[in-house]
């Protein structure tokens, strides 16, 4: 926004207008929805985006006869707006945004840097030969490693740093390797019968599809947003032991796993607990980190449409 600001005066300034739409949109969508419904909330969305498309596609035609380098800010901005937008549903497309927010990072620091050094050379009370002696090319430099420094390691600016670590070291390793969800697999493989029905967390979907031979119910092949919801909504976060139970039913499922972080266990509890009957693992099942359980429905639980609804009802 500020970049589009500086560069391209009124123009830019209705620019910064549409990515604020677009920001509040895509970074706040399920507060927006909730205030506004998700029909509204799509139609700003999409509003935003294709205005500020046409707004560089002016930009890029008004500046045919200007310095070059103004058009890679047009398309690093593009860039963005189109990869945020895909992220804004599928979460795995971020990995295409670093490219541009390195670019206007950079932009960033540069222009601070600059900013920032022609003030001391201004500043009234400076002796003249210590301005005069005032290395601008080290203050600019060294306003780039602090700005740098804290991209890298404070939190609240990303802690890139340690985000990187990761990705280079904790993501290319085996996932599960050698740990109690991948004997849970093993077991699940020789125990459970190919139509099983496994409800777990959906970042365990393929996993199981592949690893233990069973089927799930949320996972990253279909990404069924609004299954992976109610999931939360009813198993995880679960509150009500029925509407647990009835969830579970319409689904078909025939086992549940979950893996340390336990949800509340009040639907393990009172009346219903011998629906939920411990399976895996046989021993210190209690002090398990990951636990399965095979379930037996009463009688009186019901199938109900509303959690197969693939999508929030308006």
């Amino acid at each position: 926004m500020s970049t589009s600001i500086r560069l391209w005066k009124n123009s830019g300034t209705v620019v910064a207008m549409f990515v604020f739409l677009f920001m509040l949109t895509t970074f706040f969508q399920a507060r927006l929805e909730t205030l506004l419904g998700a029909t509204v909330c799509d139609v700003l969305f999409f509003v935003s985006l294709g205005c500020m498309l046409l707004m560089f596609l002016f930009i890029a035609w008004r500046q045919r006869g200007s310095p070059r380098h103004q058009l890679v800010y047009v398309a690093m901005a593009i860039w963005f707006l189109v990869w945020v937008a895909l992220s804004r549903d599928a979460k795995r497309y971020d990995f295409f945004i670093g490219l541009s927010i390195t670019f206007f990072t950079a932009e960033l620091i540069h222009r601070v840097g600059l900013s920032v050094t022609q003030k001391l050379k201004n500043i009234q009370f400076l002796r003249a030969d210590f301005k005069e002696w005032l290395p601008l090319r080290f203050m600019r430099v060294s306003i780039a490693v602090v700005f740098v420094t804290i991209l890298m390691y404070w939190k609240p600016a990303g802690e890139h740093a340690e985000r990187a670590t990761f990705a280079a070291a904790g993501m290319r390793s085996a996932n599960p390797g050698d740990t109690p969800v991948a004997k849970t697999f093993t077991w699940m493989k020789m125990e459970l019968p190919h139509t099983a029905v496994v409800a777990a967390d959906w970042s365990f979907g393929s996993q199981l599809n592949v690893l233990a031979g069973v089927k799930t119910i949320i996972d990253q092949d279909h990404y069924i947003q609004h299954w992976i919801r109610l999931y939360d909504e009813h198993v995880h976060d679960a509150i009500d032991a029925r509407e647990t139970l009835g969830f579970l039913k319409t689904h078909g499922v025939t086992h549940l796993m979950l893996t340390q972080k336990q949800p509340p266990e009040v639907f393990l509890q009172g009346e219903l607990s011998e629906a939920f009957v411990p399976a895996y693992p046989s021993e210190n099942f209690t002090e398990a980190r990951v636990k399965v359980w095979q379930i037996d429905y009463p009688s009186d639980i019901q199938l109900n449409p509303k959690y197969l609804a693939t999508e929030l009802e308006e």
